[in-house]
């Protein structure tokens, strides 16, 4: 159950803009209950949102929801409150933080319906590992500034529809890239362009029995791009990444085997030669050692040799041809408004949608508390507990969508809700 929930321009840490907070209600309802599996999505409310600006969405949760859907690695410190409901705090207390997001599934930004969206779906590097906490540093977030300061302003809007841990053909860490394609591709409002950033968790995986051979990998490429076709869109492929050096995260295993790189190069020239992606970004060439290709240069590598840091991700964005996202429909945007969309996913999911959010967890006593996050907020398996949650959306998270006219924060719940 969502016992409340608010809306409203993020300030600094756990406060918002005051004279910005808006509430949310459901059918006219302050609060509602999600089943299992289900969408929930809020009333429209008024207000502007500027470019490349910070939404903070807060929820209360008075009741233990069981296990909580989440985005375990967001980049964006998440706040968590005290019980109690606070979601119109304009600044929230704070018991504790985190970098998971919690039960809002994304964020949209109405624009004027000639503004197209670009929807990048991927594994970490999409994700953003290793960036900058706070800082809206992966590629996606500088690739919508880039759209931003280009001259003309072609009105595109950017989603991240990256997940640590994801597998184009496999489960691991949420359900693989062609199950949630549907959902977190096609189903998005307006989605014009899509980027796709998949195979190498499943090439690099350390699971026998999940080897994947390099027909595999390209069938799956080509199942997205089969379904992406059919609904008129343009779709671009990436290369896969460098990831010798890089150890399989808490274990101390190396991904890298000279028989997995053979894997990576034969897709890598696939997507490069084939054809059959509308359009080719290279980010292999981007991060790869000149000297050592199976590396990533050491002025691009985090420190753990599979995930650039933030210099790395600009290049990447920069690397990006712009006339990819041709919109000859329109140049201009029209002004903003919010509405939230809250969700219930029967199984461990990442969306990776609202970015700046901020999200205050609940403990398990009675009460409930809040929770208030910033940027990317996806769906997965989290905490229980009574809780509301706060999240903000940031440039990158923002979806500008065709014949609309709010702004959508979704919350997710998982399985096992009751209430």
């Amino acid at each position: 159950m969502i016992g409340a929930a608010n809306i409203a321009l993020s300030a600094t840490g756990a406060s918002t803009v005051p004279g910005s907070d808006r509430t949310l209600t459901f059918g006219g309802d302050p609060s509602i209950t999600i089943p299992p599996g289900a969408l929930v999505v809020s009333d429209p409310v008024e207000l502007e949102v500027p470019d490349r600006g910070d939404l903070a969405v807060s929820i209360f949760v008075p009741e233990n929801t069981g296990p909580a859907t989440w985005h375990f690695q967001g980049r964006q410190t998440s706040f968590i409150s005290p019980p109690g409901d606070f979601t119109a705090s304009a600044v929230m207390p704070v018991s504790s933080t985190t970098q998971a997001r919690f039960w809002l599934a994304g964020v949209d930004v109405t624009a004027s319906e000639h503004t197209g969206v670009i929807v990048a779906i991927g594994e970490s590097i999409t994700d953003g590992a290793q960036s900058t906490v706070d800082a809206n540093a992966r590629w996606t977030d500088q690739l919508a500034r880039r759209l931003l300061a280009q001259p003309g302003h072609r009105a595109m809007g950017v989603l991240n529809e990256g997940l640590a841990g994801n597998r184009l053909l496999h489960d691991s860490l949420g359900p693989n890239a062609l199950a949630r394609f549907d959902r977190d591709v096609l189903a998005q409002t307006g989605v014009t362009h899509v980027i796709v950033q998949a195979g190498a968790n499943d090439i690099f995986t350390l699971n026998p029995v999940e080897e994947v051979t390099v027909e595999q990998v390209i069938q799956g490429h080509r199942q997205l791009i089969e379904r992406a076709h059919s609904k008129g869109l343009r779709i671009f492929g990436c290369t896969l990444t460098p990831v010798e050096g890089f150890l399989l995260p808490g274990t101390p295993f190396p991904v890298f085997t000279p028989e997995k790189e053979v894997k990576r190069q034969a897709v890598n020239a696939w997507i490069r030669t084939s054809g059959e992606y509308d359009g080719v970004i290279d980010f292999d060439r981007v991060l790869r050692d000149p000297t050592s290709p199976t590396k990533i240069r050491a002025l691009y590598d985090s420190g753990d040799h599979g995930h650039p840091n933030d210099l790395g991700y600009n290049a990447l964005a920069n690397a990006i041809d712009l006339k990819l996202f041709r919109n000859d429909q329109g140049q201009h945007r029209g002004p903003a408004k919010d509405i939230a969309r809250f969700s219930s996913v029967g199984a461990p999911v990442d969306v990776a949608r609202a970015h700046a959010c901020r999200v205050n967890r609940g403990n398990h006593r009675a009460g409930g508390t809040w929770t208030r996050s910033s940027p990317c907020v996806d769906v997965g398996q989290g905490p229980s507990g009574l809780q509301w949650t706060r999240y903000t959306a940031s440039e990158s998270c923002r979806r500008s969508h065709r014949r609309r006219t709010e702004v959508v924060g979704r919350a997710a719940e998982a399985a096992g809700l009751t209430g």
